[in-house]
């Protein structure tokens, strides 16, 4: 990666959807060099998919909890797992103390 990766990653992060020619456009290059440097990111799975930014009060989801819980040291993995399959669940953290 170099530093045209990085803008053309920057640019994709404030708008997934900008076009490639949007994109040439903003750092000086052209719209096939971009197309080979986000396809490449996409081959080498440094760019991941390309993501909607949601406005989870406007659907909805007007309350947001943070939940400890404990666990057996061997159950933390599949227990994160269990929960970060509930599609209302959001992020999923590992901390130290008393909680897992």
């Amino acid at each position: 990666m170099d530093e045209l990766d990085r803008r053309i990653l920057e640019l994709l992060q404030e708008n997934a959807r900008m076009s490639y020619r949007e994109i040439a456009k903003a750092v000086g290059v052209a719209v096939g060099t971009v197309y080979n440097r986000i396809k490449r990111m996409e081959e080498e799975g440094i760019i991941k998919g390309f993501y909607v930014g949601i406005d989870y009060e406007r659907v909805g989801f007007g309350l947001t909890a943070v939940v400890g819980i404990k666990a057996r040291g061997k159950d933390i993995v599949r227990i994160e797992g269990e929960i970060a399959e509930n599609p209302r669940v959001m992020q999923v953290y590992d901390v130290t103390g008393e909680y897992d």
